[in-house]
């Protein structure tokens, strides 16, 4: 799965990934629910978790890939991101993402889904509203990659 799972994500267009978005946040939010039979297996998203983290020997855009569909899943279960954030500062805001800012990018989508996906209400913030420390490790990687000198237009 995590394979053809990744190899969705090579060259797909805005629309494509939003609607592949769409389909895995409904089949993990229905298989949270118990509504569906249709599952995404905690192997498989361990095994996407070790495609991203893995050191050497995978393309990048097999990492980013495995990235991109940990960033949809979190959509609908933001706990898949949330308890890996190490791995995303270490790899994806690290020496791999500042080598492939795609890698960055995404890294940096899927730290958005931490927060999840509330409705929000004009003027009102959320009680449950994940708020980091300011001394977090994530301000100063990203302090780092915004001060990175590049002409690359995936930054």
């Amino acid at each position: 799965m995590p394979y053809v799972t990744n190899s969705l994500t090579y060259g797909s267009t805005l629309a494509e990934l939003t609607s592949l978005e769409q389909l895995l946040s409904t089949i993990v939010a229905d298989s949270a629910a118990q509504a569906s039979d249709i599952a995404i297996s905690d192997e498989v998203v361990e095994k996407l978790w070790q495609v991203y983290s893995h050191h050497k020997d995978i393309p990048n855009p097999q990492r980013r890939g495995a990235i991109i569909v940990l960033g949809m899943l979190a959509k609908a279960k933001p706990d898949i991101v949330a308890q890996k954030i190490d791995i995303i500062l270490k790899i994806g805001l690290g020496k791999h993402g500042k080598a492939d800012l795609a890698l960055a990018r995404y890294s940096c989508i899927a730290l958005q889904r931490i927060a999840g996906e509330k409705k929000k209400q004009k003027g009102v913030i959320g009680q449950d509203t994940v708020r980091l420390p300011m001394d977090h490790p994530i301000f100063t990687k990203l302090g780092n990659l915004i001060d990175l000198p590049t002409m690359s237009k995936n930054w």
